[in-house]
Formats: structure tokens, sequence, C-alpha cells
């Protein structure tokens, strides 16, 4: 059998979705379960583990699911499937971000609680501004010295906030009973 070596290598599209590279991990596992060449082919390059291996060493070797999303994820330009996999996260947040959802924010009639901290580098002063701004029954807290994990860094103050809110749903609810 002639083994050419082939190579795959492609960026992440403008609006790239984890579950495309989850595919084509679970793909590639599949493709070399059958001993397919060019399967046997993209491990041996991008694989740590089998670099200098030849095809029948790559096929009788132990391959699983993560070594799968490894060469995916150096297929795509990146050392590990956690990094191809933050900056996928990252583009789903910072394309939700641009999108304007004003006039939808107008229709909520539910009171609603917006919590932020004033060091969060997801989401700015001016988002939560805007968020303020188009719920009509909404309360702003911000929590001074706190990121985007505000439930994490300050669980006791967001569980205090959270219950005080919860109360006063339950007041409203009864006053207009």
């Amino acid at each position: 059998m002639i083994f050419r070596r082939t190579t795959v290598s492609r960026g992440l599209p403008d609006k790239p979705h984890l579950d495309v590279p989850k595919r084509e991990a679970r793909a590639l596992l599949k493709e070399w379960r059958a001993g397919l060449p060019e399967a046997l082919d993209r491990i041996g390059r991008r694989h740590p583990k089998f670099r200098e291996a030849d095809p029948a060493a790559i096929s009788a070797g132990k391959f699983l699911l993560n070594d799968a999303q490894l060469v995916v994820a150096r297929e795509y330009g990146f050392s590990n499937w956690a990094e191809l996999k933050e900056r996928i996260n990252a583009n789903t947040v910072a394309g939700l971000l641009q999108e304007d959802f004003s006039s939808e924010l107008m229709k909520l009639k539910l009171p609603t609680l917006i919590v932020w901290g004033d060091r969060d580098a997801i989401c700015l002063r001016r988002d939560q501004a805007v968020l303020a701004r188009n719920i009509p029954t909404s309360r702003l807290v911000v929590y001074s010295e706190t990121g985007h994990a505000l439930h994490w860094e300050e669980p006791e103050h967001f569980a205090d906030d959270l219950v005080e809110f919860t109360i006063g749903l339950n007041r409203r609810a009864k006053s207009i009973d």
C-alpha cells in the first residue's frame, strides 16, 4: 500500500460552533477504527505520540476521543482541545454581545435583576446600562472590584442580593392578590 502524506490545516470560521470540531473528532476516531490511510496520516502528522510511528503502529496504538480532539485542535492551529474550545466560546460570546437585542428587551415584563461586576472584561458598563434602560422592570446591582464571575468572586453578596430580590418578588405577588 502506498501511504502518502496529506495534511489538513484550517482556520476557524467567522462564527464558529463547537459542534463542528466535536463532530470532526468523532469522525476521525471512526476513520481510525476503520484504518483509513488519510486518518492515520492526519494522526501521524498532528499527534505527538504518533509523530514517528508508521501507519501500522498508529492503527495498533491506543487512540481515544481525546486523542482525536487533540488532532483536530492542532489542525485548527491550537496546541490542544482546551485552547480551541476556549477560542470558540470566546467568539460565541463576542458575537452575542455584538447583536442588538434592545427592541426585544422592552418586551420583558417580569422583574429582572441585573448584576454586574465593575471589573467585568466581557460585559461592559455600557452593556449593563442598555439592559437597565431597556428592561422596564429591571434593577441593576453593581459589585465593586468584581469581574464577570461575581457569583464565584462574591458568593455571599450575590446570594444575599438574589434572596432580597426574590423576597421582593414574593411581596409584590402577595400585594397583587
